[in-house]
């Protein structure tokens, strides 16, 4: 399990965004600046924003490596063929310099500079990224996941947390506010 975690502190005016990992009890800093942190269900949003998933990026990876080791296997029995007698050094050698995906190389994906957003561009950009996940399993075989009533929260340095969606208890067609502790 994971949880992500964010808000100001006193000494910083960049708020910082941590990723905590339950299980292996780590604690990362996922964002050193402004951005975009996703978790929970997010394939579809992971394909517009960085241009693939990681379930596609596994994938690609894969048959990267199955494409070489063909074209490993290719060229080495045309060596034989000719009677070279060369050995070439099997893919898994060179593994580690023909990842696919590294610091210097990535899919294009959503393009924006998300320090420069308005606090309402933030909320109507979340509100896209969370229809975009609803939408697509609302067409997919997979069972859905995301749907339901959407609730988006703003933090800032100076209003602290705030419900942008007013938060209501529903039976029906009937809701009411939900109270906050100290309200009459």
């Amino acid at each position: 399990m994971e949880l992500i975690i964010g808000g100001y502190d006193k000494q910083s005016q960049i708020p910082p965004i941590y990723r905590i990992l339950v299980h292996d009890k780590a604690l990362e800093t996922t964002l050193k600046d402004f951005g975009v942190v996703f978790g929970g269900e997010m394939r579809e949003i992971g394909r517009i924003v960085f241009g693939t998933d990681s379930h596609n990026k596994f994938k690609m990876v894969n048959r990267t490596e199955e494409l070489l080791t063909r074209y490993h296997n290719l060229l080495s029995d045309e060596l034989k063929k000719q009677g070279a007698p060369l050995e070439l050094p099997k893919p898994e050698s060179y593994k580690e310099k023909l990842y696919l995906f590294s610091d210097e190389w990535d899919l294009d994906g959503f393009e924006a500079r998300f320090g420069d957003f308005s606090e309402q561009n933030a909320i109507v950009c979340v509100d896209f990224f969370v229809d975009i996940m609803i939408k697509s399993q609302q067409f997919s075989s997979r069972l859905p996941v995301v749907g339901g009533e959407k609730h988006i929260a703003i933090i800032t340095r100076t209003g602290g947390f705030r419900f942008v969606s007013e938060e209501r208890l529903v039976h029906g067609v009937h809701s009411i506010p939900i109270e906050k502790e100290g309200e009459e």
